[in-house]
């Protein structure tokens, strides 16, 4: 999944199948400069937050992490402003 926080109104969820990337979500912003955007995938379950504050909760069956899609997930920036945690 790709959570696309780079425009200041809204941000996007997108999921990638075969090389093809489709929006499966959408929420409103602002976002800006300085701010923390999460993704959490549990299984079905895909759920986006602002800081610590829940955007959005929402289901994909067409990835599951098991038997669709498989277990591994990436990350990816398309400028040098964003920073990463260490996922601990």
């Amino acid at each position: 999944y790709l959570f696309d926080t780079s425009a200041s109104a809204s941000a996007s969820v997108y999921k990638c199948i075969t090389g093809s990337f489709t929006q499966i979500n959408s929420v409103s912003g602002p976002f800006s400069s300085g701010q923390i955007a999460y993704i959490q995938v549990i299984g079905t379950t895909i759920i986006t937050k602002q800081n610590a504050t829940i955007l959005n909760n929402f289901t994909d069956s067409a990835i599951d992490g098991k038997t669709v899609g498989g277990a591994y997930c990436g990350l990816h920036a398309f400028n040098t402003a964003i920073q990463y945690d260490n996922f601990s």
